[in-house]
């Protein structure tokens, strides 16, 4: 049973992936069907390719998400725009999901590598995101070069394989 605490503001509602399992996963068409939806926030993912472009991509490699097979930091930005991934989408830039999503909803940008926060964060800064942004990473180190960055920025440390007591 849920307790009342008194407390009246709403949960903030975060699309993962844009809206995957609604649309394909960390595209264009996730984020705009999570925008169309009402969510306050929406989660992507962001890794590196060959090239160095910074793309929406959760998996190491393609091969689930795409028609296409080999780990990201193996292929060229020019290989990744070819892929499908699903419905004819292809796999965004980072500025593009910063455009699509700039004042009509916040950004949960997930550093999913190392190496790659200060590259986000130019990115974010040159794109004039309007709307909160929150960097999350299970590389903590990630986040620290955040703060040094951007001292305001809202972090996040995700952890994993670590017991929390419920009670």
């Amino acid at each position: 049973m849920i307790e009342e605490t008194g407390n009246t503001r709403m949960p903030l509602r975060i699309g993962h992936r844009g809206a995957a399992g609604h649309a394909p996963e960390n595209t264009l068409a996730a984020l705009e069907l999570a925008i169309k939806y009402g969510v306050d926030m929406v989660e992507f993912d962001v890794r590196r390719s060959a090239d160095g472009a910074l793309v929406l991509l959760h998996d190491d490699s393609v091969d689930r998400t795409t028609n296409g097979e080999g780990s990201i930091e193996e292929l060229s930005l020019s290989v990744l725009r070819k892929l499908d991934a699903g419905g004819g989408e292809s796999i965004p830039l980072l500025e593009e999901a910063l455009a699509c999503l700039s004042g009509r909803a916040g950004a949960m940008i997930e550093l999913k590598v190392r190496g790659i926060a200060a590259d986000v964060c130019a990115k974010v800064q040159v794109a004039g995101f309007h709307g909160t942004v929150i960097y999350a990473s299970f590389f903590h180190e990630e986040l620290l070069i955040v703060k040094r960055l951007m001292g305001d920025a809202l972090t996040l440390a995700l952890i994993e394989d670590v017991p929390i007591p419920y009670t």
